[in-house]
């Protein structure tokens, strides 16, 4: 609730639009268009919507929107007609835009469409319908290729679920796959479907909502809460825990080591199973406990031997954790060893990004895609070649398993951002080495272009030097803009605007345009983007370097499972405030017995990071890091930055985090 929250009235003396009743919203946000479905009449169409909104109308009277930011698409549930689509929301002339009907034949062409909800990865709609002449459009229906010439629809509710019920809210959430779905009574409450696209269990979930009938919903952006407004009870939320974790790299063999770091960030001790997938052997479990508030690491040399293999950690309780991943080696040469760090993923998808790669000077590039499915799985690798185009390669990965894949097999001596495409949902990472393996840095990809990234580390300072990497996902042109977060204020790039070549990749060194400066970034894009930063030093030992995926959001909460203060390590946790007002934070060090944690406040000013040295809460040995943000409505973004040998190696990560 904000009393103080301002309102601006954007549809006054528009017609329809300011006087009907309105049954859904829906935002476009890279073409900056509103729509807006009326219960007696019409779709329209705002442009501009935050500023001098302008208002259309079109199609018929409307139930619930949806828009496919993929494919352009925007899908109305109507009174009557079913399900209709355009593929035309961006049209010059909205009165005059063509609308076709997802539900062609009848009777499905005259069902009221009372709830809509989109896999917009899978193009899989789910829709709610209402037969006036009998029950049997009553329940969820799934409708395959909505956005092509052939769609499919199945029924995917029954008897004794939610199957014969009026559906008046669905949301799709696709961090986890799963089909949240509100019916009407008698029956109400709240319902959960598990992999809706393959098959239908329903789950009755609605807790203390009862039998409260959920007329709308609605999810944060990472999946991380979960909303319901109800038509007896006011608006609730559930926060929805990361049980369970992939990590597509690990090896024990070829001179590698590796150690995975589990954090218990709960009030009580949990157990967490873990599964190994080795490359060309069955896989391999583990079970390991966790006292309350505290973390481990677990070496799976112990388990699997020498093994090139990903992971999988679930905890049994079904509570929150986070985890991570460190890998060691000796480089030819090095006289200290090389490391890299990842957090890993909550869940698999078909669609990832990675900015960062490079194959040419004295790079290695890898890419490891691991398949936690029952079946192969069909990869499309593109790489988009800096200064060249796209390349599209095919991969399979066998089911249950990881696969490993040389950039320069693929593409030669080139600089590349990489998109993964698959038929099954994947996790992929990137790992890069240098100079005979040297040293070496990891990340995950993301899942999610977005118009604005921010970056929390970055320093041309000390030594450093910082590389950004943007790559541009879209067909078509992105004009790009990056700004530099200093202590003296922000600092634009001088390159601005950038403008990107549709599916392509642009590499910033930022020494050469803002020199010995400490420094948070972002990038925007009047396209969705993705950014990544990439940073590398020398103490004398011989070249180092890591490197991290970029977040399109801050966060409230952030959970990373590695820490250490011993002799010749070093942890530092990076947080940055990029909102307009001070934050109050806390940073919380957890230890393996959950005993002696150390909890650290601070004051953020607007728009600057605040550095945390491990060592100054008194911390030796492990300790795993909880960051808060205290402030309500308001939120940050966290890193931990951890070196080796008195920084003769280091490893960067984002972490787990929560809203």
């Amino acid at each position: 609730q904000h009393s103080s929250r301002t309102w601006a009235h954007i549809s006054s003396g528009a017609g329809a639009i300011d006087t009907d009743r309105i049954s859904s919203l829906e935002l476009d946000r890279g073409h900056n268009l509103l729509f807006a479905g009326l219960y007696s009449g019409k779709v329209w169409r705002a442009k501009s919507p935050s500023g001098s909104a302008t208002w259309e109308s079109s199609v018929g009277s409307t139930y619930d929107l949806e828009y496919d930011a993929t494919r352009n698409v925007l899908y109305a549930g109507t009174n009557a007609s079913g399900v209709m689509r355009t593929s035309t929301p961006d049209v010059a002339i909205w009165a005059t835009t063509p609308w076709t009907q997802v539900t062609p034949v009848p009777p499905m062409s005259t069902w009221d469409a009372t709830a809509l909800a989109l896999d917009e990865g899978r193009n899989i709609l789910y829709a709610g319908f209402i037969d006036t002449g009998g029950p049997s459009a009553e329940g969820v229906h799934r409708c395959t290729g909505p956005s092509g010439g052939a769609p499919s629809w199945t029924k995917i509710s029954g008897a004794g679920d939610v199957g014969d019920q009026i559906i008046l809210s669905l949301l799709y959430d696709a961090v986890r796959n799963r089909l949240y779905c509100g019916p009407g009574g008698p029956l109400g409450g709240m319902w959960t479907c598990s992999n809706p696209n393959a098959s239908f269990s329903w789950t009755e979930d609605s807790g203390i909502l009862g039998s409260d009938v959920c007329s709308s919903l609605a999810m944060t952006q990472t999946g991380s809460a979960l909303f319901a407004g109800t038509q007896n009870a006011g608006v609730w939320y559930t926060v929805l825990a990361n049980p369970t974790w992939y990590l597509a790299e690990g090896s024990t063999a070829w001179g590698f080591d590796t150690y995975i770091s589990i954090q218990n960030p709960n009030s009580s001790a949990v157990t967490c199973t873990v599964t190994y997938m080795p490359t060309g052997a069955a896989n391999v479990v583990e079970t390991v406990n966790l006292p309350a508030a505290s973390r481990l690491s677990i070496s799976p040399r112990a388990t699997l031997g020498s093994a090139d293999f990903s992971t999988r950690v679930e905890c049994n309780e079904g509570r929150n954790i986070a985890v991570d991943r460190t890998m060691t080696w000796l480089g030819t040469g090095a006289t200290v060893q090389g490391a890299h760090n990842s957090v890993g993923v909550i869940a698999p998808s078909e669609t990832w990004y990675l900015p960062e790669g490079s194959s040419q000077w004295g790079f290695e590039s890898w890419l490891l895609i691991q398949n936690p499915n029952g079946t192969d799985a069909n990869c499309m690798v593109t790489y988009m070649i800096e200064g060249e185009g796209p390349l599209a390669v095919p991969k399979v990965v066998p089911a249950n398993s990881r696969a490993t894949f040389n950039m320069a097999d693929d593409i030669g001596a080139k600089d590349a951002s990489i998109q993964v495409d698959s038929d099954r949902p994947v996790i992929p990472e990137r790992a890069m080495y240098r100079n005979n393996r040297r040293e070496g840095h990891d990340s995950i990809g993301t899942v999610t272009p977005a118009p604005d990234y921010y970056l929390a580390e970055g320093t041309s300072a000390w030594g450093f030097t910082t590389y950004v990497l943007i790559q541009n996902p879209n067909p078509s042109e992105a004009s790009v803009d990056v700004t530099y977060m200093t202590a003296s204020g922000p600092v634009l790039h001088p390159e601005n605007p950038i403008v990107m070549p549709g599916s392509s990749r642009k590499t910033i060194r930022v020494n050469d345009y803002l020199p010995d400066r400490d420094f948070s970034t972002r990038v925007s894009g009047d396209q969705p983007i993705i950014a990544e930063r990439a940073m590398y030093w020398d103490n004398g030992t011989g070249e180092a370097m890591h490197d991290l995926i970029g977040m399109s959001n801050p966060h409230d909460r952030f959970y990373l499972p590695d820490g250490e203060v011993s002799a010749g390590v070093e942890t530092w946790t990076l947080v940055q405030n990029p909102g307009p007002v001070p934050v109050q934070i806390e940073v919380t060090y957890m230890t393996p017995d959950g005993l002696g944690n150390v909890t650290v406040p601070a004051l953020i000013p607007a728009n600057t990071r605040m550095t945390f040295n491990m060592a100054d809460a008194g911390i030796t040995g492990t300790a795993a890091i909880l960051v808060q943000c205290l402030t309500d409505g308001e939120a940050i973004m966290v890193e931990r930055a951890m070196y080796w040998y008195d920084r003769g190696a280091g490893a960067d990560t984002i972490g787990g985090f929560l809203d």
